[in-house]
């Protein structure tokens, strides 16, 4: 007699109504494959080792899987991030558990490279500090916040990947200057082919109008910019400190 397979929500997925904070997300996709379904009852910081009994899968948002959360359940088999990177679990320690991690790249690169771009038009045309004007009647003090354009303005990118690509798509008709970006593991022809050009970390701080990164947290990329690489962007830049 066959079992049904059990796949487990975390409880940040429901608001504190315990409504659906993501309705379409594809659930019925594993109700039609006879995957059962169900959102852990409480929301923690760490998913407790005792949320995994009797569940076959879990999906996580927020919460992280460490060696502990593994160490109470027998029949877990895999992981899956609702996003991409993997700082909030335990790799290693879901290579000795013998459960499957995954990620789902692709899914948010189209959003991710839209509020990038809004940010850069908000952040050039100080959206922030005229609406505060506007809401407080001073008219008058709204010359004081001219806004600049993105044409002719140089994207230096952090990381050219999925949200990486889709920021540089997104920006190629506002007539800005060819993108540059930093990212060891992507070839110059593969560049070159979305017309941006890979330069160092330096070169692009020093080069760039914005500076946008969009490289997975990991140990190689922990503690990438700090003090001393922000100050080597141009003072009309806009980056990491903004």
């Amino acid at each position: 007699m066959s079992r049904t397979f059990r796949v487990a929500l975390t409880g940040d997925f429901n608001d504190e109504a315990g409504r659906p904070r993501y309705p379409d997300m594809g659930l019925p996709l594993l109700a039609n494959a006879g995957i059962d379904t169900s959102t852990l009852p409480r929301h923690a910081a760490e998913i407790e080792p005792e949320q995994l009994a009797n569940v076959n899968g879990v999906i996580v948002l927020s919460p992280r899987v460490t060696a502990r959360t593994l160490s109470g359940s027998s029949e877990l088999l895999a992981v899956g991030r609702f996003g991409v990177g993997y700082d909030s679990v335990d790799v290693a320690a879901c290579t000795a558990a013998d459960v499957i991690l995954f990620i789902t790249p692709g899914a948010v690169d189209r959003p991710v490279a839209e509020a990038t771009l809004a940010w850069m038009l908000a952040l050039s045309h100080h959206v922030r500090a005229k609406d505060r004007l506007v809401r407080e009647g001073k008219w008058d003090e709204r010359s004081g916040y001219m806004g600049s354009e993105l044409r002719e303005r140089t994207l230096g990118v952090i990381g050219l990947g999925g949200i990486g690509k889709a920021l540089v798509n997104l920006v190629a008709g506002l007539g800005m200057k060819p993108a540059i970006a930093c990212d060891p593991v992507v070839m110059p022809e593969q560049a070159a082919a979305i017309g941006v050009r890979l330069v160092s970390l330096e070169e692009l701080l020093r080069s760039a109008d914005y500076v946008s990164i969009h490289c997975p947290l990991s140990e190689q990329t922990r503690n990438l910019i700090g003090a001393r690489e922000i100050a080597l962007m141009k003072p009309t830049s806009y980056g990491p400190s903004q």
